[in-house]
């Protein structure tokens, strides 16, 4: 009996966690507040988490690889603030998260539901044309500053199932399991999956950070989203819609809320290379594969949109036309296939897109494995897709990796280490 005590007593000093009776037993908890050092151990594992965990300035949050975490669905409402389990990683603060293929690290929910908790907000300080310290509605930290080199951490081989609820006014605040504040160029974000989100898999609100190998399943909203100044770089970007709901693939902004003005700096302008885009498979629900509005810029090179309801490739404010005419919105070596519309924008500049220079296509052909299968989908190319020539220039460029084809993989399945669940 005196060795089973010391034991509990042991676990509990070295994982720094806090008692409490969810899911009914003493069990390895994330703390509401994260005031030291500490590291959540695999062997401990799983922890579970109730409301807002914060990790404060100047302190790390250390995973270990294979760690999962549980958050708490029960009590989770999207109009009263703190109700949904979420990690906050303070501005200043660091979340040290560097699974392995073999070990990803899992966060997930006691159910099964989409948007059951919050997810992971990442508060950085690099800048945003909101201003630096910028607080959001949901009251999750203030973020933004002027460091485009700030460093929050590492998050690799990481998975975050069933998240995405934070949201207080959706037309101001767009959550994703992945939120990234104003979140500097030296965070390593890569292997990554957003699975099932209630809103966003992955939103990018301004900063400097940059997203490699990044998979989103199933959002309710859009794959990948930025607004708010986000000048990082991307590669390797695969987001997959389900059949019951959905919107877009990608949706870029430059400003939120919507009567802001368009021209606020820094501008939002990424610069992505090799992304597959795919809508539901019956197309029965969701919009566009990429839409980009409110005065975004945009590089996006070497894509396959594939299947959308709704268009391919839509810039909906004619404001935006001014950003194709002097070449601040790019796209090249990307192909449309099998969405309702494929070009379709305000500007009546489709040409600047379809030319031997841009060299993008629209057609009707598959040119990945198998994108229809939910359960056990192939993103690798077949031959057509192989065939489909692509822009060599990323491997020029600092940080982009060398890639000689279109979309977001080609013959190797990075994918398949981040398909875990914890249900």
């Amino acid at each position: 009996m005196m060795y089973r005590f010391s034991f509990l007593v042991l676990v509990l000093l070295v994982a720094g966690c806090d008692l409490n009776t969810f899911p009914g037993d003493p069990l390895p908890t994330v703390p509401s507040q994260v005031r030291e050092d500490i590291v959540l151990f695999e062997r401990l594992s799983p922890y579970y988490m109730r409301g807002y965990s914060v990790i404060q300035p100047g302190v790390t949050l250390t995973i270990e690889p294979g760690t999962q975490i549980i958050a708490e669905s029960e009590g989770c409402r999207r109009d009263e603030i703190g109700s949904c389990a979420s990690l906050i990683v303070s501005k200043g603060a660091f979340l040290i998260a560097d699974g392995t293929a073999d070990d990803p690290i899992l966060f997930t929910s006691d159910d099964d539901g989409r948007g059951d908790w919050g997810g992971i907000v990442i508060n950085g300080d690099a800048p945003c044309n909101t201003g630096t310290d910028t607080m959001p509605l949901a009251e999750t930290g203030a973020y933004c500053g002027t460091n485009s080199a700030d460093s929050s951490g590492v998050l690799r081989y990481v998975v975050v199932e069933n998240a995405g609820a934070i949201a207080v006014d959706s037309s101001t605040h767009y959550p994703g399991s992945f939120a990234l504040h104003g979140v500097g160029s030296r965070t390593i974000l890569e292997h990554v999956h957003a699975v099932n989100s209630g809103n966003n898999g992955f939103s990018m609100v301004g900063g400097t950070v940059d997203l490699r190998n990044a998979l989103s399943t199933c959002a309710a909203e859009h794959g990948f989203a930025w607004h708010d100044g986000w000048q990082g770089r991307g590669q390797f970007w695969i987001a997959q819609q389900c059949n019951d709901q959905a919107d877009s693939g990608v949706f870029g902004t430059n400003v939120t809320p919507w009567d802001a003005s368009l021209d606020l700096e820094p501008r939002s302008g990424p610069t992505v290379y090799n992304f597959s885009l795919m809508g539901s498979p019956d197309r029965s629900v969701g919009r566009d594969g990429i839409k980009l509005t409110l005065g975004t810029a945009a590089t996006l090179v070497n894509g396959i949109v594939f299947n959308h309801k709704q268009k391919g490739f839509w810039i909906d404010d004619s404001a935006s036309c001014l950003y194709i005419e002097n070449g601040s919105i790019l796209m090249r070596n990307t192909y449309f296939s099998s969405n309702d519309r494929d070009f379709t924008n305000r500007c009546g500049e489709n040409e600047l897109f379809l030319n031997d220079v841009a060299r993008n296509e629209v057609g009707t052909d598959n040119f990945m494995q198998n994108p229809f299968s939910l359960a056990a989908p192939n993103f690798m190319l077949n031959s057509q897709g192989n065939a489909y020539p692509a822009d060599p220039g990323a491997a020029a460029l600092d940080w982009f990796e060398p890639a000689d084809y279109i979309g977001g993989m080609g013959s190797n399945d990075w994918t398949e280490p981040l398909r875990v669940s914890g249900n």
